[in-house]
């Protein structure tokens, strides 16, 4: 990794002033003998990942509030076993030496769930409310938006649902609750979408809600 000082990769504003990210406080060490117990989350997040990912790529050095320790590490698969014997979980644990302070350790917890086969999932109503004003209209914003719903319309199965509803001065329904198996349709009103105008959060939700009505009297 470059030097922080290193013009090169020193830190930029982001786009369009439009990205923010919550302060991040780094954890003081706490003494074991007067605080033996901790707690953590188990929810899997990963898109620090991609985000810090984008930064370097770029030429920049990610803010330092978007670099999100646990979600870099969770977006590697680890193959740890599953759960055995009817437990819910299973607990992994690894300790190794920390590389930039000898004399400490690092300790990796991993709970590992029963994974479901995906034939086994139930079947899926979703409904997309997508932002399609002016600030949308950069490469890594609308257009990542549409190419990750694009793979996902490839993974749907026939007894899937999925609306797509957009906001921006005006907002309404782009595609209608729509079936899997009828991808095609689905990648067409995606292509549709394109970015301008201010933005109407109210008005979006407000169609979100219309949509969620009729996707279940359908269902």
């Amino acid at each position: 990794m470059p030097a922080l000082a290193d013009p090169e990769f020193a830190p930029v504003a982001a786009e369009s002033d439009s990205e923010g990210y919550a302060r991040i406080d780094e954890n003081p060490f706490r003494l074991a003998a007067a605080a033996p117990l901790s707690t953590f989350s188990i929810d899997v997040d990963t898109a620090a990942y991609a985000n810090v990912r984008r930064f370097l790529t770029s030429g920049a050095l990610p803010p330092a509030d978007a670099v999100r320790i646990e979600e870099l590490l969770d977006y590697f698969d680890y193959d740890d076993a599953p759960p055995q014997n009817g437990e819910p979980f299973a607990v992994h644990a690894d300790v190794t030496e920390c590389p930039w302070a000898p004399e400490h350790r690092l300790v990796r917890v991993a709970l590992k769930a029963h994974e479901i086969p995906a034939s086994a999932r139930p079947r899926g109503n979703l409904v997309f409310l997508v932002d399609v004003s002016n600030s949308m209209n950069q490469p890594n914003k609308l257009p990542l938006v549409k190419s990750a719903l694009k793979l996902l319309a490839k993974q749907l199965r026939e007894d899937d649902r999925v609306a797509i509803l957009v906001y921006a001065s005006a907002s309404g329904v782009v595609l209608p609750p729509t079936t899997g198996d009828r991808s095609a349709e689905i990648v067409v009103a995606l292509d549709r979408l394109e970015a301008g105008g201010s933005t109407n959060g109210g008005a979006g939700i407000d169609s979100t809600s219309a949509s969620r009505a009729t996707a279940n009297s359908r269902a």
